[in-house]
C-alpha cells in the first residue's frame, strides 16, 4: 500500500496483554530518521522512549498506559532526511506480538485521514520487533510505503540502521 501527499502524520499503537500472558507486556513505538543511504545521521535521529523528540522537533513521541503515539511534521524535516522508518517492538523482549490482544497500529494524516489500520498480532506470534511502514521523501512530497520488515527486537533494528548501541 502506498499513500502519497502526506503532511502531518500521527502514528498510534494500542494494545492489551492477551488472556494467556504470564507477564506484563509493553509495546514501544519509535521512529528512525534516515538519510539517502538508509542510515541515521546520528543517534539523535532515533526517536524512542529515551529520546522522545528529534533534534529539530519535527518528530515527537508520546506515551501513556496502553497507547503510544508519534507525531511527524514532515515539512519541518531537514533536507537530508529522506525517510522515516516506523518501528514497533515488544519492550525488553518480554513476550511477543502474539501475546497481545486488541493490538493495533494506525497511521493518520492531517489531510488524508486514516491511511493504515493494522492488527499487530496477525500472523506475528513470535515476532518482537518490526518496521511496519516507511515514510519516504519523493521530490517535494512524502509517501507512505506500508510494508513490514521483521526483526528479533529493538537492538537489532537500531544497529541495522546505524544507531550506536
Amino acid at each position: 500500500m502506498v499513500s502519497s501527499g502526506l503532511s502531518t502524520v500521527t502514528v498510534r499503537t494500542t494494545w492489551r496483554a492477551g488472556a494467556g500472558a504470564s507477564i506484563p507486556i509493553d509495546v514501544d513505538l519509535a521512529a528512525l530518521l534516515l538519510n539517502s543511504a538508509g542510515r541515521v545521521r546520528s543517534d539523535s535521529d532515533f526517536v524512542f522512549f529515551n529520546n522522545p523528540q528529534a533534534a529539530d522537533g519535527a518528530v515527537k513521541r508520546f506515551s501513556d498506559s496502553g497507547e503510544e503515539k508519534l507525531t511527524m511534521k514532515l515539512a519541518s524535516l531537514g533536507a537530508d532526511v529522506d525517510a522515516i522508518a516506523i518501528v514497533v517492538t515488544v519492550y525488553d523482549g518480554k513476550g511477543a506480538f502474539g501475546d497481545l490482544s486488541a493490538a493495533r497500529l494506525t497511521i493518520d494524516d492531517s489531510g488524508l485521514g486514516r491511511i493504515v489500520d493494522f492488527d499487530l498480532t496477525e500472523g506475528l506470534y513470535d515476532c518482537r520487533g518490526a518496521i511496519y511502514a516507511t515514510i519516504v521523501r519523493d521530490g517535494e512530497r512524502w509517501i507512505l510505503d506500508a510494508k513490514a520488515e521483521y526483526f528479533p527486537g529493538l537492538l537489532e533494528i537500531a544497529s541495522t540502521y546505524g544507531v550506536n548501541v
